[in-house]
């Protein structure tokens, strides 16, 4: 009898220390599951901020890449400004360097052509100021300002209002 007390303990033992031993496994289980999971996060986590960090250099990028269109849009506006003024100018000093009375016709050819030549280098410049005749460089720079000028205002709005 004392021998069947003796096993009826010794199952009782091992049924209390395999339920503590599944319960510690259960326990093991669920924060292995905690800590996977947690790993998961911070790595999606990551992806997302370098993400993030790309598309800010990204739009720095193409804010960088629209400055020399600005610089030669501008240079070409001066420029057709500076060749148009000068060549004004020029065509103002010609027609005050000939000197004709205006009751006399010139006879000698040469003077005829100077007169002629100057005469149409004058009214060419005007055409051309009045916007006539050949596609002026100035008609096409507003349009790249504007354009260029909308672009930088869509980056604007996407990095600090966060719309796309």
């Amino acid at each position: 009898m004392a021998a069947n007390h003796i096993v009826d303990l010794m199952n009782k033992f091992a049924i209390g220390c395999g339920g503590v031993l599944v319960i510690v496994l259960f326990f093991a289980f669920v924060v292995g599951l905690f800590f996977w999971g947690s790993y998961n996060r911070l790595v999606t986590l990551d992806q997302t901020v370098n993400k993030k960090w790309g598309d800010v250099q990204s739009v720095y990028q193409r804010r960088a890449d629209l400055i020399p269109n600005l610089v030669n849009t501008v240079q070409g506006a001066a420029n057709f400004e500076k060749s148009t003024v000068v060549e004004v100018t020029n065509a103002r000093a010609s027609v005050g360097q000939v000197k004709i009375d205006p009751n006399k016709a010139p006879t000698d050819p040469g003077a005829a052509r100077a007169v002629s030549s100057r005469a149409r280098s004058v009214e060419q410049c005007a055409f051309a100021i009045a916007g006539g005749g050949r596609a002026l460089p100035g008609i096409e720079i507003e349009p790249k300002l504007s354009r260029i000028a909308g672009t930088a205002r869509r980056h604007r709005k996407q990095n600090f209002s966060g719309a796309k």
